[in-house]
């Protein structure tokens, strides 16, 4: 028997075992769904198609069209509420190319909401006994095969059932989610039923695509319900899903090829066969640089002349430059893929633009130049501090590196080396008599008093040599000589008194 695990994930894998073979298909996004009537989305997976409300009718239709030219299976839970003896109407599963394509509506009632779509294929199930023209089997809920929204099961477009849902015609109005998968194999024409793991429908059903589409394999699928006078709260629960869906506009970025689809079958021709690179392949390569549709004429499985249109939209590719220019501070520069360049060149970066297609952008890179200068300077000491080109001070003898900014935009360093020569004081005490005045000082000044004189004189540094004389001038004296003569009688002796 088959075995179905709710997934935990979008990614999770839905793996059915049935006897000793292995079948697997993938739950990948949520499906997208156009609601109608009542419909209500409970969340991405599950919804509401009525309420426990008279005359409700509500319908989920999958926006994108799958190929029954490929095998088909969905799995689900489709839960029928909890009035039995009060409860009605029911669920069906649909597939159908109606006109109104995701807009299409049922009769509600016994009709399950289903009624009068065509053409379509459904799986109904129908949890309320209704006489004629509906002819539903006696006191149990059941499952059925209809054809183009039509629910008499004594008509030719009852395809397969009715059958009890469960064996034993058990009640499923049980306000329990049941486990249900739908499977159609266009390879034998063959649908199956499985309702909580039990094979319930396995029928050979025909060329549906023939027989009921028109030879057009291209169909919407989805779910509807609905209430009368009795009804329950019905709800649908998307667990897994494989089939093919159909792409009838294809996307290429310029300058690449995208293979078109078709589905099985033979005599595949595809018109016009420009830029295909065969035009009687099913899936031939296209190879253009402008929007295109084709027509694919082909034989079905089942025999039917088939046709269906293709198209190729071409999206553009983007590109730019940019020339940059970075100082060597700057670097490593970061390139529009996050890649990094740290030297002068041309560089191509390939990024995907919103549309999926390329989008490149060449960088012309450029390093500029820093600089580094040197400043000598010689100084004397009453000079400081000095002003370095930045405006700063330097307080003495040594190294300044300051930086500025250059007329690149680059950083210049201006090293100033700072010599700072001594400045020289020296004290001379001069004492001179007046006879000696003028006095003169070492700058060739004279001075005439007493003082303390200051001059300033270069030195061989050029710097300031200060000499400070302390000038004193001397008193000058008198002498008082008086001659004394003894009178002897020797000329020579005398004596002299001060």
């Amino acid at each position: 028997m088959p075995k179905f695990y709710k997934k935990i994930n979008l990614i999770f894998l839905f793996v059915l075992v049935a006897f000793s073979s292995l079948k697997t298909f993938a739950q990948i996004d949520p499906l997208p769904f156009q609601l109608g009537g009542n419909a209500f989305k409970l969340n991405d997976t599950c919804f509401r198609l009525t309420q426990a409300q008279s005359n409700q009718n509500g319908r989920i239709w999958c926006t994108d069209k799958i190929t029954l030219a490929a095998p088909f299976t969905i799995h689900c839970q489709l839960n029928f509420g909890a009035n039995d003896s009060n409860g009605a109407d029911g669920i069906a599963f649909l597939w159908q190319s109606s006109a109104s394509g995701t807009a299409a509506s049922g009769t509600g009632g016994g009709g399950i909401g289903y009624q009068g779509i065509a053409p379509s294929i459904g799986v109904e199930f129908d949890t309320y006994h209704n006489g004629s023209p509906y002819n539903d089997p006696a006191t149990f809920d059941h499952i059925a095969v209809m054809r183009n929204g039509n629910p008499n099961h004594a008509s030719t477009d009852n395809l397969a059932g009715p059958i009890g849902c469960l064996p034993g015609n058990i009640n499923v109005e049980d306000n329990t989610d049941h486990d249900v998968v739908i499977s159609w194999d266009p390879a034998t024409n063959i649908v199956e039923v499985y309702f909580d793991n039990i094979l319930r429908i396995s029928q050979n059903i025909g060329d549906i695509v023939g027989n009921t589409f028109g030879c057009n394999p291209d169909v919407w699928f989805g779910f509807t319900g609905s209430t009368g006078a009795l009804s329950n709260v019905q709800v649908v629960c998307i667990e897994g899903y494989s089939f093919t869906k159909v792409i009838d506009t294809l996307t290429v970025c310029n300058g690449s090829t995208v293979q078109l689809n078709a589905p099985d079958g033979s005599n595949w021709v595809w018109s016009p066969s420009t830029n295909l690179d065969d035009p009687n392949a099913q899936n031939p390569i296209c190879n253009t640089t402008t929007d295109i549709t084709y027509t694919l004429n082909f034989t079905t499985l089942g025999g039917c002349a088939s046709s269906l249109e293709r198209t190729v939209e071409v999206l553009p590719t983007f590109s730019a430059n940019q020339n940059v220019n970075v100082c060597p501070s700057d670097l490593p520069y970061i390139l529009p893929d996050n890649t990094t360049a740290s030297s002068t060149g041309t560089y191509v970066a390939t990024l995907v633009a919103a549309n999926g297609c390329d989008s490149i952008i060449t960088t012309n890179l450029t390093v500029l130049n820093e600089f580094t200068t040197n400043n000598p300077q010689i100084i004397c000491q009453h000079q400081l501090p000095y002003t370095l080109p930045n405006g700063g001070q330097a307080n003495g003898a040594g190294n300044w590196p300051v930086t500025l900014t250059a007329s690149n935009g680059c950083d210049s360093v201006v090293i100033t080396q700072l010599t700072v020569n001594p400045d020289y004081t020296q004290t001379v005490d001069a004492q001179v008599c007046p006879s000696s005045l003028p006095y003169n000082l070492p700058d060739g000044s004279q001075v005439n008093t007493n003082g303390v004189y200051s001059v300033t004189l270069p030195t061989i540094n050029s710097c300031d040599s200060t000499i400070i004389t302390t000038l004193t001038i001397l008193p000058n004296f008198t002498v008082d000589v008086r001659w004394q003569f003894a009178k002897t009688t020797s000329p020579t002796n005398f004596r002299m008194g001060v």
